[in-house]
């Protein structure tokens, strides 16, 4: 017998887990630190964020790497945030696409109960009027508009690039008081809100509002991670496997597998643990389960890629299978028998720049 969970089809053929249950909470030696906020830029962001507008735009790093549920799509993206906006990475978009950025101007006024879509529109007419949103930028803050925007590889800076970092106007300047208590000119965007100081010396005439911390303080407590143990179905004991690894809990992983035997190959502890020392994150693709009992025990066999990040940067794909078993209950007198733990693993090294759906396998052999 196996669990109905096997017989169950992933999201697609495949379920890609950016391991929302953990991240390693640490930067990476490229990685630039300030002890404005004791934080670090991530390694996915180390270079986006000076490239793209650095401290003014994006302001300071006020949290690690952590996956995160977008809340435009609903999908888990690894994200940083930043007083002023949110990075989020996505691997999976050709570059130079492989970090976005929140819509936090929109996020912002949702959380304030503003519709923007209800407020008043400009003048068709109006110099750099926007019909897409009804709005057109002020000339209080236009040339800043227009002198900032993403690395698109276009040359000089070109509309698209504005357009990429700041998204939309959303409103029309009016004046409201900021998170600082200051009486200013404002004006919504997509991505940034833009303020006009008019007694502040060039080039802070204009300032970008700290979106990052105003929505991050508004929004819910997030819920204390559940990090599953081995008592459920197989898919999620793996990657409960995986969630230890990139946590750097080795012996809470090491506890995972039977104990070493010939089959496993499992080495001693200490020699297991040193094999990830250079080890950033694993990202896990696992696809259709398929499980079957076998005197007494019940075996998953779980078709998984492994992308691993190190810490010099590099990359490694690993594709294979793990089969994991646990005893059926009565069997065996002792209750951590009936917990999933890992039996074999039958894993290769695949191209570094294979993706995981090219090397996913389709199915284990038994």
């Amino acid at each position: 017998m196996h669990r109905a969970s096997l017989r169950r089809r992933m999201t697609g053929l495949a379920l890609l887990v950016a391991l929302a249950l953990a991240w390693p909470q640490h930067a990476s030696a490229s990685s630039s630190c300030f002890t404005a906020t004791g934080q670090c830029l991530g390694v996915f962001f180390s270079n986006y964020w000076p490239l793209n507008g650095g401290l003014p735009v994006f302001g300071y790093p006020t949290t690690t790497v952590n996956p995160e549920v977008n809340p435009d799509i609903g999908a888990t993206y690894l994200t940083q945030w930043f007083e002023r906006n949110r990075l989020e990475s996505h691997p999976e978009m050709p570059v130079p696409f492989t970090v976005l950025l929140g819509r936090l101007g929109d996020e912002r006024l949702k959380q304030q109960g503003r519709d923007w879509t209800t407020f008043p529109k400009a003048n068709p007419a109006a110099p750099h009027y926007f019909a897409v949103t009804g709005h057109a930028i002020a000339p209080q803050f236009w040339s800043y508009w227009s002198s900032h925007g993403l690395d698109l590889g276009d040359p000089g800076l070109s509309f698209q690039e504005s357009l990429g970092l700041f998204g939309y106007p959303l409103s029309e300047p009016a004046m409201e008081t900021n998170s600082s208590g200051d009486m200013v000119l404002t004006q919504w965007f997509e991505r940034a809100r833009f303020e006009y100081h008019p007694l502040l010396a060039p080039p802070f005439t204009v300032l970008l509002g700290l979106l990052g911390n105003e929505v991050r303080a508004a929004r819910s407590p997030a819920p204390v991670p559940f990090y599953e143990s081995r008592d459920v179905e197989p898919e999620r004991f793996l990657i409960s496997y995986y969630d230890a690894i990139n946590r750097h809990e080795y012996q809470r992983a090491y506890n995972y597998w039977e104990a070493p035997n010939a089959l496993n190959g499992l080495p001693p502890f200490a020699q297991f643990a040193a094999g990830f020392a250079t080890t950033e994150f694993v990202e896990l693709t696992i696809g259709l389960a398929s499980g079957q009992g076998a005197a007494g025990s019940v075996f998953a066999d779980i078709p998984t890629v492994l992308v691993v990040r190190h810490t010099d940067a590099s990359r490694q794909v690993f594709f294979g299978c793990y089969t994991v078993r646990h005893t059926n209950p009565g069997i065996d007198p002792n209750p951590a028998a009936t917990l999933w733990r890992i039996y074999s693993a039958k894993i290769q090294e695949g191209p570094a720049t294979a993706t995981a759906a090219s090397v996913l396998p389709a199915a284990c052999s038994q």
